[in-house]
């Protein structure tokens, strides 16, 4: 098929390029699924002004499989540090792996490197909807625990 065609189909498919929006990506539904903790990595914000610890897991489930869900945890507002810093240990004791203070020292090289030792491992990955009543913005929190093995 040809971009021309391509190009055809998205417009008779209904598509209106003033008012459509032009990804269809859409947030994995809240609940409990089998993941893949597939990478690791430190991200800066473009203006440097924001900093995270970006998780992504592949999703296993029937009907979700191969989806990607890309967690993130951050540092850079103090009232949220301590609930971040055990979400990071929490998910860290999921993937297998042994974090302690010392790797909140330089996280974006400590952390990312103690975390790439849970590299492939499967858990059981929640996801929360929530919406701010202040500015109307929305997004999904993530637990994360190690997965149940089949008895």
């Amino acid at each position: 098929m040809s971009l021309k065609d391509i190009a055809a189909q998205i417009l008779n498919e209904g598509w209106d390029p003033a008012t459509s929006p032009v990804s269809d990506f859409e947030d994995l539904p809240d609940g409990t699924y089998d993941a893949i903790f597939e990478n690791v990595e430190w991200r800066v914000s473009k203006d440097g002004g924001f900093e995270w610890l970006s998780l992504v897991f592949e999703i296993l489930n029937d009907g979700f499989e191969g989806r990607k869900y890309f967690g993130m945890i951050s540092f850079n507002h103090e009232k949220m540090m301590g609930l971040n810093i055990k979400r990071a240990m929490k998910t860290a004791v999921a993937v297998g792996v042994d974090i302690g203070p010392e790797d909140f020292e330089s996280p974006e090289t400590q952390l990312v490197e103690a975390f790439e030792q849970g590299l492939g491992t499967e858990v059981e990955l929640t996801l929360t909807g929530w919406k701010s009543k202040k500015t109307g913005k929305s997004g999904q929190n993530f637990d994360v625990e190690p997965a149940v093995p089949f008895r």
